[in-house]
């Protein structure tokens, strides 16, 4: 299925070259690669494997009782590993630009509190998390009493992931570093073809915040959209 965004978000993402564009789980039994299968593919679930843009509205609360609106562009490459996420005002004025290939960071553009490079570290690790799944595999998981499904795997800097898919096809997700550090948790709901149409991140780590995200648009791209040479040609028309 397909979204179509607000016209003026998509003349923003056009002169963006975007055009061609719950609580501690504990201890799960060890899997089965065999019998399991299936659970395995389930706790995949909050992560779209192929290439994808997404445009959503982000609320953001701040420390300090700050908060901001804002509009976020993001193209999910699974295949590279590879991410491009953009902030803008409402008005269209680019806040922040970078792109991450695995671990390494690029940041094309960033301007005011956007600037500082852990600032763009920790943007870049939460659109991870939320748009982009390990290459870790899983490495627990079980069926609860309620028909949810309950997951554990590391993730990208890793970090311990906890993931309980919900019947209804809601899901939730809660990282953390050794056994009582949580780092962050995630709610998704409102998913229309497994697309989460409403997001909230609290961050408990590296400054505490609360992000929520109101999907506008999302829709799969070409292959060729996610080549960097072929992205740059499109920047360049």
């Amino acid at each position: 299925m397909r979204w179509v965004a607000p016209t003026r978000f998509f003349i923003l993402m056009t002169l963006l070259g975007f055009t061609v564009s719950c609580g501690h789980m504990g201890a799960l039994p060890v899997l089965d690669p065999v019998t399991d299968q299936d659970l395995v593919e389930k706790c995949g679930r909050p992560h779209v494997g192929t290439l994808y843009r997404y445009v959503h509205a982000i609320e953001a609360f701040l420390p300090g009782g700050k908060s901001a609106t804002m509009i976020g562009v993001t193209l999910v490459d699974p295949s590279r590993s590879r991410l491009h996420s953009v902030l803008m005002t409402l008005e269209g004025l680019v806040l922040f630009d970078g792109e991450s290939i695995g671990a390494a960071l690029h940041v094309n553009r960033a301007v005011g509190p956007f600037a500082g490079e852990s600032f763009g570290r920790h943007m870049m690790d939460d659109v991870r998390l939320l748009f982009l799944a390990p290459g870790n595999p899983v490495l627990e998981a079980r069926m609860g009493q309620d028909g949810s499904i309950l997951c554990r795997r590391v993730g990208h800097n890793g970090e311990s992931v906890h993931i309980r898919l919900h019947p209804d096809q809601t899901w939730n997700m809660e990282t953390f570093t050794g056994p009582l550090r949580r780092l962050r948790e995630v709610r998704a709901t409102n998913l229309i073809d497994g697309i989460p149409g409403n997001i909230e991140l609290k961050a408990h780590a590296h400054g505490r915040y609360v992000l929520r995200l109101r999907l506008i648009g999302a829709e799969p791209l070409a292959a060729e959209c996610g080549d960097p040479e072929t992205k740059e040609a499109a920047v360049g028309e």
